[in-house]
């Protein structure tokens, strides 16, 4: 108990360092755009003076609109970062994707806003959480409850954690196994599987009741300290970026999985030890 209470505690504090990084590190990303837009600007003002040519002096100005907008859907993004503000960050956003898009069919030399395809699918994902009413968040990197415990039971669900509670949770069966001293455990119980069967469905169940226990413990510190990104909250119902499930059912996919693999892979190693044991006698 007192070591699932560390790693949660740890998890807990490491995301929120890694949330802090993130805000940091999007507000560094939108503010080399808006240069990188800035530049482009400048560069049709200064093209837009010197010609003579009417029709092309026409055509550079309609450029100039659609950059001039782009450039300021990030403007308003970054203004919403400072203030953190989750609905006009993706307004911003959606501005800034809807004429990027444009600037790169109508004025692809000065269009600095990223490929067509990112700017469709972010525009696809700030529009589905407009419509939801849903805040914007890093679903890998966030403090809020459905975000935080399904990135937390993905990790209690990976090959890495479930090797470690293997080993860990089966000292005491190893330790009767491979050493003389058997008042460790009751090894002389006749059939012998007895012992295997009650060691896995016990040590089954415990894994069951940490698992609660660490999810659990997470959603209270989500509760009491978990800060949005921005603003607004996560719905548990609310389909995870970049993906077609929402997060509910994907922490329920990660909680069957981190107990049903461990339940398996268990059972496996007590039978793989017993049966290196008996290779041992003969």
């Amino acid at each position: 108990m007192m070591l699932t209470m560390v790693m949660t505690g740890i998890f807990f504090w490491f995301t929120q360092v890694e949330v802090n990084q993130y805000r940091v590190q999007l507000q560094q990303e939108l503010i080399q755009q808006d240069t990188r837009w800035g530049q482009a600007i400048n560069t049709l003002r200064s093209l837009i003076k010197d010609s003579d040519d009417q029709a092309q002096k026409k055509q550079m100005q309609d450029q100039l609109r659609t950059v001039i907008a782009a450039d300021d859907g990030i403007a308003a993004q970054i203004d919403a970062l400072k203030k953190r503000q989750s609905p006009a960050f993706l307004a911003g956003g959606l501005r800034a994707a809807r004429y990027g898009i444009e600037a790169n069919q109508n004025a692809p030399a000065y269009a600095v806003g990223g490929s067509t395809q990112q700017l469709q699918l972010q525009e696809k994902q700030y529009r589905a959480l407009t419509k939801a009413r849903q805040a914007f968040e890093n679903p890998d990197e966030t403090l809020q409850v459905p975000g935080l415990l399904v990135n937390w039971q993905k990790l209690l669900a990976s090959p890495a954690t479930l090797v470690l509670v293997v080993l860990i949770l089966s000292t005491l069966w190893v330790i009767a196994v491979f050493t003389p001293n058997q008042q460790w455990m009751q090894l002389n119980v006749q059939p012998g599987w007895y012992w295997l069967v009650a060691n896995w469905l016990l040590m089954s169940g415990l894994w069951a009741g940490m698992l609660l226990l660490a999810n659990g413990m997470m959603y209270l510190l989500g509760q009491l300290w978990g800060q949005p990104l921005l603003s607004g909250r996560m719905s548990w119902h609310a389909v995870r970026t970049g993906t077609q499930v929402t997060n509910i059912q994907a922490w329920l996919a990660a909680l069957a999985q981190g107990w049903l693999f461990f339940v398996g892979g268990y059972g496996m190693w007590l039978i793989f030890t017993q049966q290196v044991q008996r290779w041992r006698r003969w």
